[in-house]
């Protein structure tokens, strides 16, 4: 069954987040990510309550989830005219590059019963978050597969997807290298050359030369309106690298006599490691909140934390400590009379909790924690909060994300006959040297006719 395959790029496109792909082989399918779109949050702002019953089905009515045939449960599509999971004759299952919400926010509204994979780090880490009750970790671990970095699954009869593990900055990512009869296609995922693992993401770049896609799908965060690409894998002083992260906070840490707090994106526990190592440079103390602490044990930081109880778990005080049992705790009295002793973690759905600490020559310290920036609607609410409460905010953090240039340079290397750079608020900026490069629009169809990708 040649000529066969259909790629259809559902969102995620000219906008960070909502990364959702299908490629598709006669009766057998698969999507790679299935992430939340932050426009969705807009339309549950100022009040707005989401109907529990009707969560999914009311996504689909606003366009905010992608009418695709065959994923969704019966119960959860409710009015909604698609083929319901239970009824498609298709092969499907939904391969997760990496776990942070753009790229998993949406998989709630899946069928239970739908094949999931990710990779073995990555379900670790998954079953972490499920523990914690933390956004997109809503199915059952156990209804997840996991995959070894290098491993082939394959899907129905026709499609073989390959997992490639690459740098990023939380454990786990991954890119995929997707072989049906007629196609091939490599996706990035998520990826950096400049972090701790960089040699990750070098050894997929060269995996996938040796793959020869037919189709490079690239991530293009790093794509600025001004961008002037230049194919070099440079550093420039102005890059910051993940381990210039320690010595920058310990830096300014050493420079305060006040409060200081921090904000990270509990996805990361390699920055958390980060985090308490600078503190101790600074000769101050890390104290977590208690999900961090249990992350913090499960992926075995040793180095030595404190925890203390926020306001909204205190009536879950004896849960938390019957599961952090080898941890020490201190009062939120305690910290707050020897505040500069300490590095305190402050996440921002605990903003007020900073109101019963000392704030004159406060530091808050932004290390990639929710909300991520200026794309994310609750950002603006943190920078009006440290303004209105006097905290100085600081943002010291090493992209996930391959710059520009490193973009360039990757789909040169490369040398895919098509491209696709998406995730991106500009991917008309990614033009590879060879090739072509396409831009989709959200829901369209793709399909290879005697080696050339043509729009259906």
């Amino acid at each position: 069954m040649l000529d066969n395959t259909n790629i259809t790029f559902w969102s995620g496109l000219r906008t960070i987040g909502g990364t959702i792909i299908s490629v598709e082989h006669g009766m057998d399918r698969i999507l790679f990510d299935f992430g939340e779109l932050f426009q969705t949050q807009r339309l549950f702002s100022k009040g707005k309550k989401i109907r529990a019953n009707r969560h999914t089905s009311d996504l689909l009515k606003l366009q905010a989830l992608p009418a695709i045939e065959g994923i969704y449960g019966r119960r959860a599509l409710h009015d909604i005219p698609l083929v319901p999971f239970e009824e498609s004759t298709q092969q499907t299952a939904v391969c997760i590059s990496h776990l942070h919400l753009d790229h998993i926010g949406s998989i709630m509204h899946l069928a239970p019963e739908l094949p999931l994979y990710m990779t073995d780090e990555g379900k670790e880490l998954y079953a972490a978050l499920y523990e914690l009750k933390l956004p997109g970790s809503e199915r059952l671990p156990d209804r997840i597969q996991g995959v070894k970095p290098g491993e082939t699954v394959k899907i129905g009869e026709a499609i073989e997807v390959t997992f490639v593990g690459v740098d990023h900055d939380i454990i786990g990512a991954a890119g995929m290298l997707v072989k049906t009869p007629d196609v091939k296609v490599a996706y990035t995922g998520d990826l950096r050359f400049h972090g701790m693992n960089r040699q990750k993401s070098m050894a997929f770049v060269e995996k996938v030369k040796q793959f020869e896609p037919d189709l490079l799908i690239t991530e293009g965060t790093a794509l600025r309106e001004d961008s002037e690409l230049v194919p070099l894998l440079d550093y420039p002083d102005d890059l910051r690298q993940e381990e210039q992260v320690g010595s920058e906070v310990a830096a300014h840490l050493s420079k305060t006599d006040g409060a200081a707090f921090f904000n990270w994106y509990e996805r990361d526990v390699m920055r958390l490691k980060i985090l308490i190592e600078a503190a101790q440079a600074a000769g101050r103390q890390v104290v977590l909140e208690p999900e961090s602490a249990y992350l913090a044990r499960r992926f075995h930081i040793e180095h030595p934390f404190l925890v203390y109880m926020p306001y909204d778990l205190s009536n879950e005080q004896y849960i938390w400590e019957s599961r952090l049992p080898n941890v020490e705790w201190i009062s939120k009295d305690t910290l707050s009379q020897h505040a500069a002793m300490y590095f305190i973690e402050n996440r921002f759905e605990r903003l007020f909790e900073l109101l019963d600490f000392p704030l004159e020559h406060s530091l808050y310290i932004h290390s990639n924690g929710t909300p991520l920036g200026p794309f994310d609607p609750d950002y603006e609410k943190l920078l009006s909060f440290l303004d209105s409460i006097g905290c100085q905010k600081i943002d010291i953090f090493c992209s996930g994300h391959a710059t520009a240039n490193h973009l360039k340079w990757l789909v040169d290397e490369i040398n895919a006959s098509y491209v696709v750079p998406l995730h991106s608020f500009h991917p008309e900026k990614l033009q590879p040297a060879h090739g072509t490069r396409l831009l989709p629009e959200p829901n369209e169809t793709f399909r290879f006719r005697k080696g050339m990708l043509q729009p259906e």
